[in-house]
Protein backbone atom coordinates (compact mmCIF):
# COMPACT_ATOMS: atom_id res chain seq x y z
CA UNK A 1 0.00 0.00 0.00
CA UNK A 2 2.94 2.31 0.59
CA UNK A 3 4.94 1.83 -1.87
CA UNK A 4 1.66 2.29 -3.81
CA UNK A 5 1.05 5.71 -2.53
CA UNK A 6 4.94 7.05 -3.46
CA UNK A 7 4.66 5.58 -6.60
CA UNK A 8 1.22 8.28 -7.13
CA UNK A 9 3.30 11.15 -4.96
CA UNK A 10 5.73 10.49 -7.77
CA UNK A 11 3.93 10.91 -10.86
CA UNK A 12 1.66 13.64 -9.44
CA UNK A 13 4.48 15.75 -8.37
CA UNK A 14 6.56 14.84 -12.05
CA UNK A 15 3.16 15.55 -13.86
CA UNK A 16 2.82 19.07 -11.74
CA UNK A 17 6.37 20.24 -12.51
CA UNK A 18 5.67 19.23 -16.48
CA UNK A 19 3.21 21.92 -15.56
CA UNK A 20 5.07 24.77 -13.92
CA UNK A 21 8.42 23.94 -16.44
CA UNK A 22 6.87 23.13 -20.07
CA UNK A 23 9.70 22.13 -22.13
CA UNK A 24 10.15 20.24 -25.78
CA UNK A 25 12.35 17.98 -24.77
CA UNK A 26 12.02 14.46 -25.32
CA UNK A 27 14.02 10.98 -24.55
CA UNK A 28 12.10 9.69 -27.95
CA UNK A 29 12.26 12.05 -30.93
CA UNK A 30 12.56 12.14 -34.74
CA UNK A 31 15.84 13.68 -34.19
CA UNK A 32 17.29 10.79 -32.44
CA UNK A 33 15.10 8.08 -34.81
CA UNK A 34 17.33 9.09 -37.93
CA UNK A 35 20.95 9.12 -35.71
CA UNK A 36 20.02 5.74 -35.02
CA UNK A 37 19.02 4.77 -38.80
CA UNK A 38 23.04 5.94 -39.63
CA UNK A 39 25.83 3.51 -39.69
CA UNK A 40 27.94 6.57 -38.75
CA UNK A 41 27.75 9.70 -37.21
CA UNK A 42 31.10 10.85 -38.35
CA UNK A 43 31.30 10.19 -41.67
CA UNK A 44 29.21 10.42 -45.15
CA UNK A 45 26.08 7.27 -44.72
CA UNK A 46 24.71 5.76 -47.55
CA UNK A 47 21.00 7.50 -49.20
CA UNK A 48 18.24 5.57 -48.79
CA UNK A 49 14.40 6.45 -48.81
CA UNK A 50 14.22 5.20 -44.91
CA UNK A 51 16.97 7.45 -44.27
CA UNK A 52 15.71 10.79 -46.23
CA UNK A 53 11.88 9.79 -44.81
CA UNK A 54 13.27 10.27 -41.50
CA UNK A 55 15.29 12.96 -42.02
CA UNK A 56 12.12 14.95 -43.40
CA UNK A 57 10.15 13.77 -40.27
CA UNK A 58 12.62 15.17 -37.83
CA UNK A 59 12.39 18.92 -40.17
CA UNK A 60 8.69 18.64 -40.20
CA UNK A 61 8.69 17.82 -35.91
CA UNK A 62 11.47 20.06 -34.59
CA UNK A 63 10.12 22.61 -32.42
CA UNK A 64 11.87 26.34 -32.91
CA UNK A 65 13.10 27.96 -29.67
CA UNK A 66 14.97 31.74 -29.55
CA UNK A 67 19.21 31.24 -29.30
CA UNK A 68 18.97 31.97 -25.72
CA UNK A 69 16.65 29.14 -24.61
CA UNK A 70 19.13 26.90 -26.75
CA UNK A 71 22.04 27.89 -24.82
CA UNK A 72 20.35 26.87 -21.67
CA UNK A 73 19.10 23.35 -23.08
CA UNK A 74 22.91 22.60 -23.75
CA UNK A 75 23.76 19.27 -24.18
CA UNK A 76 20.34 18.45 -23.88
CA UNK A 77 19.93 19.10 -27.41
CA UNK A 78 21.51 15.83 -28.45
CA UNK A 79 17.97 13.95 -27.88
CA UNK A 80 15.02 16.94 -29.21
CA UNK A 81 14.10 17.83 -31.86
CA UNK A 82 14.78 21.83 -31.50
CA UNK A 83 15.74 23.88 -33.58
CA UNK A 84 16.98 27.61 -33.53
CA UNK A 85 14.17 29.94 -34.96
CA UNK A 86 15.37 32.06 -37.99
CA UNK A 87 18.40 29.70 -38.80
CA UNK A 88 19.72 31.82 -41.56
CA UNK A 89 20.27 34.79 -39.63
CA UNK A 90 23.69 35.98 -38.27
CA UNK A 91 22.24 36.52 -34.60
CA UNK A 92 21.33 31.98 -35.30
CA UNK A 93 23.79 31.09 -36.92
CA UNK A 94 27.37 32.58 -35.30
CA UNK A 95 26.67 31.52 -31.77
CA UNK A 96 26.72 27.34 -32.82
CA UNK A 97 28.70 27.83 -36.95
CA UNK A 98 32.15 27.71 -35.51
CA UNK A 99 33.94 24.48 -35.46
CA UNK A 100 34.61 21.63 -38.03
CA UNK A 101 31.45 19.67 -39.49
CA UNK A 102 31.58 16.57 -41.75
CA UNK A 103 28.62 16.13 -43.34
CA UNK A 104 26.54 13.03 -42.03
CA UNK A 105 23.58 12.54 -44.66
CA UNK A 106 23.18 13.64 -48.39
CA UNK A 107 21.67 11.19 -50.92
CA UNK A 108 22.93 13.08 -54.10
CA UNK A 109 26.64 12.59 -52.44
CA UNK A 110 26.20 9.08 -51.79
CA UNK A 111 24.74 8.40 -55.23
CA UNK A 112 27.23 10.50 -57.08
CA UNK A 113 30.14 8.48 -55.17
CA UNK A 114 28.44 5.20 -56.26
CA UNK A 115 28.09 6.30 -59.95
CA UNK A 116 32.08 7.38 -60.08
CA UNK A 117 33.43 3.95 -58.89
CA UNK A 118 31.37 3.67 -55.25
CA UNK A 119 34.81 4.46 -53.64
CA UNK A 120 34.55 6.81 -50.38
CA UNK A 121 33.39 10.69 -50.10
CA UNK A 122 33.94 12.46 -46.71
CA UNK A 123 32.89 16.14 -46.54
CA UNK A 124 33.91 18.63 -43.77
CA UNK A 125 33.37 21.97 -43.23
CA UNK A 126 35.38 24.76 -41.31
CA UNK A 127 33.41 27.54 -40.03
CA UNK A 128 35.62 30.18 -38.30
CA UNK A 129 34.22 33.27 -35.86
CA UNK A 130 35.20 35.80 -38.52
CA UNK A 131 32.64 34.11 -41.05
CA UNK A 132 35.05 32.43 -43.01
CA UNK A 133 34.74 28.96 -44.26
CA UNK A 134 36.76 26.23 -45.81
CA UNK A 135 35.04 23.01 -47.49
CA UNK A 136 37.31 19.47 -48.01
CA UNK A 137 35.90 17.04 -50.06
CA UNK A 138 38.07 13.42 -49.70
CA UNK A 139 38.14 10.88 -52.19
CA UNK A 140 39.14 7.35 -51.80
CA UNK A 141 39.08 3.95 -52.67
CA UNK A 142 37.55 4.68 -55.78
CA UNK A 143 38.83 1.73 -58.44
CA UNK A 144 40.01 4.89 -61.06
CA UNK A 145 42.54 5.98 -58.37
CA UNK A 146 45.50 3.82 -59.95
CA UNK A 147 48.34 4.63 -57.42
CA UNK A 148 46.53 7.04 -55.31
CA UNK A 149 45.74 7.17 -51.84
CA UNK A 150 43.62 10.08 -51.88
CA UNK A 151 42.22 13.29 -53.83
CA UNK A 152 41.26 16.20 -51.92
CA UNK A 153 39.19 18.56 -53.05
CA UNK A 154 38.85 22.13 -51.26
CA UNK A 155 37.31 25.84 -51.47
CA UNK A 156 37.23 28.62 -49.48
CA UNK A 157 34.87 31.72 -48.81
CA UNK A 158 32.69 33.60 -46.60
CA UNK A 159 29.59 32.94 -44.94
CA UNK A 160 26.78 35.81 -44.42
CA UNK A 161 22.46 35.85 -43.83
CA UNK A 162 20.45 36.82 -47.15
CA UNK A 163 17.23 36.18 -45.12
CA UNK A 164 16.31 34.77 -41.78
CA UNK A 165 16.12 30.96 -43.21
CA UNK A 166 18.82 31.66 -45.79
CA UNK A 167 22.86 31.26 -45.64
CA UNK A 168 25.09 32.65 -48.32
CA UNK A 169 28.12 31.27 -49.30
CA UNK A 170 30.88 33.14 -51.61
CA UNK A 171 33.44 30.61 -52.80
CA UNK A 172 36.36 32.61 -53.83
CA UNK A 173 39.18 30.02 -53.92
CA UNK A 174 39.66 26.29 -55.07
CA UNK A 175 42.75 24.03 -55.01
CA UNK A 176 43.63 20.53 -54.64
CA UNK A 177 45.83 18.35 -52.86
CA UNK A 178 46.86 14.46 -54.57
CA UNK A 179 48.34 11.97 -52.18
CA UNK A 180 50.09 9.58 -53.94
CA UNK A 181 50.28 5.93 -51.76
CA UNK A 182 54.04 5.79 -52.15
CA UNK A 183 54.00 9.22 -50.50
CA UNK A 184 54.88 9.87 -47.23
CA UNK A 185 52.33 13.41 -46.94
CA UNK A 186 50.11 13.66 -44.21
CA UNK A 187 46.29 12.36 -45.39
CA UNK A 188 44.93 15.62 -45.03
CA UNK A 189 44.30 18.68 -47.22
CA UNK A 190 46.42 21.74 -47.84
CA UNK A 191 44.85 24.17 -45.26
CA UNK A 192 44.31 27.46 -47.50
CA UNK A 193 45.18 27.68 -51.11
CA UNK A 194 48.59 29.89 -49.73
CA UNK A 195 49.96 26.18 -48.50
CA UNK A 196 49.35 24.95 -52.23
CA UNK A 197 52.68 25.09 -53.97
CA UNK A 198 52.82 27.40 -57.27
CA UNK A 199 52.77 25.84 -60.37
CA UNK A 200 50.12 26.23 -63.64
CA UNK A 201 47.94 23.69 -61.93
CA UNK A 202 47.67 25.63 -59.18
CA UNK A 203 46.74 28.64 -60.98
CA UNK A 204 44.63 27.02 -63.44
CA UNK A 205 42.19 24.85 -60.89
CA UNK A 206 42.17 28.41 -59.22
CA UNK A 207 40.67 29.78 -62.06
CA UNK A 208 38.39 26.66 -62.91
CA UNK A 209 37.09 27.70 -59.23
CA UNK A 210 36.19 30.63 -59.85
CA UNK A 211 34.15 29.78 -63.33
CA UNK A 212 32.12 27.40 -61.43
CA UNK A 213 30.86 29.37 -58.27
CA UNK A 214 27.61 30.46 -59.41
CA UNK A 215 24.85 31.19 -57.55
CA UNK A 216 23.07 28.16 -57.43
CA UNK A 217 25.75 26.59 -55.59
CA UNK A 218 26.17 29.88 -52.97
CA UNK A 219 22.44 29.59 -51.66
CA UNK A 220 21.35 27.39 -48.23
CA UNK A 221 18.45 27.64 -47.47
CA UNK A 222 18.74 26.66 -43.49
CA UNK A 223 15.83 23.69 -42.72
CA UNK A 224 17.33 22.50 -38.96
CA UNK A 225 19.96 24.36 -36.61
CA UNK A 226 21.30 23.35 -33.40
CA UNK A 227 24.60 23.80 -31.70
CA UNK A 228 25.47 20.10 -32.84
CA UNK A 229 23.74 19.58 -36.23
CA UNK A 230 22.13 21.51 -39.12
CA UNK A 231 20.64 20.96 -42.40
CA UNK A 232 20.47 22.77 -45.34
CA UNK A 233 18.72 22.38 -48.81
CA UNK A 234 21.01 22.08 -52.02
CA UNK A 235 17.86 23.45 -54.23
CA UNK A 236 20.01 22.74 -57.26
CA UNK A 237 19.81 19.01 -56.72
CA UNK A 238 16.18 19.23 -54.74
CA UNK A 239 17.83 17.63 -51.60
CA UNK A 240 18.96 18.02 -48.50
CA UNK A 241 22.53 17.88 -46.57
CA UNK A 242 23.45 17.36 -43.17
CA UNK A 243 26.09 17.61 -41.27
CA UNK A 244 27.47 17.16 -37.66
CA UNK A 245 29.24 19.43 -35.59
CA UNK A 246 32.67 17.20 -34.52
CA UNK A 247 35.07 19.87 -33.42
CA UNK A 248 33.78 23.22 -31.09
CA UNK A 249 36.76 24.92 -32.16
CA UNK A 250 38.45 26.36 -35.78
CA UNK A 251 40.76 23.92 -35.91
CA UNK A 252 40.71 21.74 -39.07
CA UNK A 253 40.72 18.02 -38.38
CA UNK A 254 42.05 14.80 -40.00
CA UNK A 255 39.33 13.59 -42.54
Amino acid sequence: MMSRSLFLLSYLLRWSYALVNPSPLTLSSAKGDFLDSLDNLTTLNEGTEERTNLLNTMISKKVLVEMNEMKKMKARTMINDVSIIRPGSLSSMLPVAPGTWKVIYAQHMSTIANLVGGGKLDVQYILHSNQQIQSHAKFSSFPWMLGLKSIFLSVNGTYSSLSENDCLVEWNEAWIKIIDKSCDDEDKPFVSLSHVPDSIWKTAINNIGQFLFIRPFSLFPVSFLSPDLTVFNFDLFGTRICARKIQQYDEPKEI
